[in-house]
């Protein structure tokens, strides 16, 4: 099967999303779009994810929805999140665009839900033209309605690489396209950190990490103050990306092989989030773990929930690491500064997020307390901060039964104030990375 092959649907019922992204909620993970007349026999028209398919047909519509001719592409859904909606609803567009240069891509969305801005940078990139772009927020029915499969597929790092990752033949297509733009490719000899300093749940420290990194020489990108097509630019230029793990590494599905040396630094160990996209693109990839430890809490069936936790990385792996590409963080870097820095994230983790770490599971507090042990080891007063919030908050537990989510919140206006008034974030003593043009 090639990234350009089309299946092909007639008069096909195409309706706004009832639900994205709500598994977690007893609900669906992807349930709107084309209603494919085969649905149980449809193929690689619909939606996968890990190697599988995750789609629930869409309830009952309108029948007489308004019939659309025209040679329509389906895209796929516009989400709130931006590497779902590269690494979910971004791989079918270069392949329907070699198929059909002319076609109009079909893109549904929730209703009410708003374009985000990504959106159309994404288009762009793949130089489509807004003309070709059709958004739905009713339901239709297309005369004629065209899918190639999906490039890739979101994945965790544990499935099958041939099944979720890029075929040779897509990278070869991608390879072309990104010829035609001209762009310099691995001609940047300093190394380019893109940093998720500015965003929710980076590496604690961060920002402390990315100044001293570009006072010693490494170009500090922060993705979100950018347009997509110069971060685009700045990663195919460069001969080393650090990159933390986020949304910002599936920038590298916008791409071919263009890649020399990847370092990913993981946030969750236990994870090699996107490797099968990565490997098959970088000469040398890695995923670097420079963590001490991970403040996170328990589901309630008792396993560790990193996905909400704060990773706390170690300092001496940070300098040893980037080290190893020519920055030497030694020259600039402050013990205690960097402590203050990460004592910020934990304070301002503890106030965001610990509601959603502390669960009725009866082992939560005492997981909770183990990795404050671990991680905050040398940081004692802070740990005895932190440790105190989560007695707090494992005490405002009620006994009634666990609903869906799967994290029960804690709800106490009396940790709210507490947590507001004895941890309140303090302003850092270093400046934020420049923007980079």
């Amino acid at each position: 099967m090639g990234p350009t092959d089309v299946a092909i649907d007639e008069r096909v019922r195409v309706v706004p999303y009832t639900d994205l992204f709500r598994a977690p909620l007893g609900k669906s993970y992807h349930q709107g779009g084309p209603i494919w007349s085969d649905w149980p026999n449809a193929g690689f028209a619909r939606h996968h994810t890990h190697g599988r398919r995750c789609d629930m047909p869409p309830p009952h519509q309108d029948p007489t929805a308004q019939l659309t001719d025209g040679n329509l592409f389906w895209g796929g859904a516009i989400c709130h999140h931006f590497g779902h909606q590269i690494m979910d609803f971004s791989m079918r567009i270069l392949g329907s665009c070699a198929a059909h240069p002319s076609a109009s891509l079909l893109f549904s969305r929730l209703p009410g839900a708003p374009i985000p801005p990504f959106f159309k940078s994404i288009l762009d990139w793949f130089e489509v033209e807004p003309a070709r772009v059709r958004v739905i927020d009713a339901p239709i029915r297309a005369q004629t309605l065209h899918i190639v499969p999906q490039a890739e597929q979101t994945h965790r790092g544990t499935e099958p690489a041939g099944v979720v990752g890029p075929s040779a033949a897509y990278l070869d297509l991608m390879d072309r396209f990104i010829a035609q733009k001209r762009l310099p490719l691995g001609t940047e000899t300093r190394p380019v950190f893109l940093t998720r300093a500015g965003v929710q749940l980076p590496l604690a420290g961060e920002a402390y990490i990315a100044w001293a990194a570009q006072q010693c020489g490494a170009i500090v990108v922060r993705p979100e103050q950018l347009p997509l097509a110069e971060q685009m630019a700045l990663i195919l230029a460069a001969r080393t990306l650090i990159i933390t793990e986020g949304s910002a590494f599936h920038l590298l599905s916008l791409a071919g092989r263009q890649f020399h040396t990847l370092d990913v630094l993981v946030r969750r160990p236990s994870q090699q989030t996107a490797n099968a996209a990565l490997t098959p693109r970088c000469n040398a990839l890695a995923y670097v773990d420079l963590l001490d430890g991970c403040l996170c809490g328990l589901t309630p069936k008792g396993r560790p929930f990193e996905h909400g936790g704060l990773p706390i990385p170690g300092e001496r792996q940070v300098i040893e690491r980037f080290g190893r590409h020519g920055v030497d963080l030694r020259r600039v870097w402050s013990h205690d500064d960097f402590a203050d820095a990460v004592e910020r994230d934990v304070r301002l983790w503890v106030r965001h997020r610990l509601r959603r770490a502390v669960t009725s599971h009866p082992d939560a507090a005492a997981f909770v307390d183990a990795t404050i042990d671990r991680a905050l080891a040398v940081r004692p007063r802070l740990a005895a901060h932190v440790r105190a919030a989560v007695r707090n908050a494992a005490a405002s537990l009620d006994t009634a039964p666990i609903q869906l989510p799967a994290l029960r919140p804690t709800h106490s206006a009396t940790l709210r104030r507490a947590i507001t008034r004895r941890l309140a974030p303090t302003r850092p003593r270093y400046p934020a990375p420049a923007r980079v043009r």
